[in-house]
């Protein structure tokens, strides 16, 4: 009897990306929702092998894997963030594959070998944005029961094979604030019962991606709720959430990554 409950619990594991079953496909290893080396231990049990390795697979030279693209620049952040603490470990073994940056200057920008790439800032940032709809996907998978919907459909087929192109906005602080958590550390995002309030009313998610405030539609047809989202946001904001300007992240220097509006 103990087997066949076994066997009953392997056939039911589905791959939240790719749909298919553990009959179909290998659930082996491990799928971080956030990768490692941002400091991630949340894991998804739902994502198998295959799509798992897609997503930490490096395209070619001009296009980083989805991972690669969304740790890179959150790695800056973190170290960043980390730096002005006092006794923080291991900063100076954070290497950057694809930018250069000074914590001091406040300066991001490309490696000298990818700036002058063809479409390097445009595939990158669409790597990334792939990289923060996978997080969403993947923890919605963990907390919620509702991830395998149709309504879904656009981010799988965006975030696993690329179908489409779907925005990320940057809620520029207004105060010279960098609001800052025990998640700088261990990376995570959370579906309260307000959040789940504001995603049925107005399509569209929110949160802190290691002190950087990100919106993303939960719906495809996020235009016609885009204006009355982002007047809301204006509208409850605080002064410890006051927004300067919401910005679409089309080129990497769009996400603030150094924290420069400090220096404004």
């Amino acid at each position: 009897m103990e087997n066949i409950n076994i066997y009953e619990n392997r056939i039911n594991k589905i791959c939240v990306w790719c749909l298919k079953s553990s009959i179909e496909v290998p659930f082996k290893r491990k799928a971080h929702v956030f990768p490692i080396s941002l400091g991630g231990t949340a894991i998804c049990e739902n994502v198998c092998d295959n799509c798992n390795n897609y997503f930490g697979a490096k395209q070619n030279l001009s296009t980083p894997s989805v991972e690669i693209a969304l740790k890179e620049p959150l790695n800056i952040s973190k170290y960043y963030l980390l730096s002005q603490f006092k006794n923080s470990p291991k900063l100076s073994k954070f290497k950057s594959e694809y930018f250069d940056y000074d914590f001091i200057k406040q300066i991001l920008k490309p490696k000298f070998k990818y700036r002058y790439l063809a479409d390097f800032q445009k595939n990158f940032v669409k790597q990334f944005k792939r990289g923060i709809y996978k997080v969403f996907l993947e923890q919605r998978s963990i907390d919620c029961s509702d991830a395998f919907d149709d309504k879904f459909n656009f981010i799988r087929e965006f975030a696993r094979y690329g179908v489409g192109d779907f925005p990320v906005f940057y809620c520029r602080p207004k105060e010279k604030l960098i609001f800052v958590s025990d998640d700088v550390r261990i990376p995570q995002i959370r579906f309260t019962e307000s959040i789940e309030e504001i995603i049925n009313q107005y399509g569209f998610y929110a949160y802190w991606f290691f002190s950087h405030y990100l919106a993303i539609p939960t719906i495809s047809n996020y235009d016609i709720t885009k204006d009355n989202y982002f007047k809301y946001l204006f509208k409850t904001q605080t002064k410890l959430s006051a927004i300067d300007r919401i910005i679409e992240i089309k080129e990497m220097p769009d996400l603030d990554f150094t924290y420069s509006f400090m220096n404004d």
